[in-house]
């Protein structure tokens, strides 16, 4: 495959809208593409195995989760698939990196939560809120959340930080604020946002 395509391959599957990075001058300018931040070696990751029975809203949560604990050392790791065992296998033995398998995501997230400052609701019927929650959720420190997992989130005593809930009538309102409030702190050479078409059928949420 070349490369041109396989980056074609890359920003499809993943669901990501990549703007102004041109291939041409990417030799010219190594640095635009270098948007991923440089960490030190885990000393130590803990792991949890994913159910398959949790849904979508669940996984998301803990991604996210995951995403912010990581933000300062790398700690967390999720374990979706046989791929993602293999890999820290692998970590273990070429690298020296010790994993903690933990009995399940509660007790994952009783072990970081104090880390957290808070959550953010969105709204499953406008389910674009949830790339503004996420977004928003990486400058405030505080996960996605959705109305149906609010419950159990309250239990688990986060507190609400910001309800994206009922304030847009469509994508369009939606995302224009979030073009204007969100999108200058944003880091400005890659713009990215989840497929919220979940189970991505053709279908529109307007």
């Amino acid at each position: 495959m070349y490369r041109r395509d396989f980056l074609k391959t890359v920003f499809a599957s993943s669901g990501a809208l990549a703007i102004g990075v041109n291939l041409n001058c990417i030799s010219k300018n190594p640095d635009i593409v270098n948007i991923f931040p440089k960490r030190a070696q885990p000393k130590k990751l803990w792991t949890v195995q994913i159910p398959q029975k949790m849904n979508w809203h669940e996984k998301n949560f803990f991604t996210c989760f995951q995403g912010l604990i990581n933000k300062n050392e790398n700690r967390i790791y999720l374990i979706h698939s046989n791929a993602d065992k293999f890999w820290l296998d692998y970590y273990k033995q070429t690298f020296g990196i010790d994993h903690e398998l933990l009995e399940n995501t509660d007790e994952l997230f009783h072990k970081f939560a104090e880390e957290i400052s808070g959550y953010i609701l969105y709204d499953e019927d406008m389910p674009h809120s949830l790339n503004l929650a996420t977004t928003m959720g990486s400058f405030l420190n505080a996960v996605p959340v959705s109305n149906s997992q609010e419950i159990k989130v309250e239990k688990f005593g986060l507190k609400k930080i910001d309800d994206q809930c009922g304030r847009w009538e469509n994508l369009y309102q939606a995302y224009g604020w979030a073009l204007h409030e969100l999108a200058p702190k944003c880091n400005q050479k890659l713009i990215g946002n989840l497929c919220v078409h979940h189970p991505w059928k053709q279908k529109e949420f307007m």
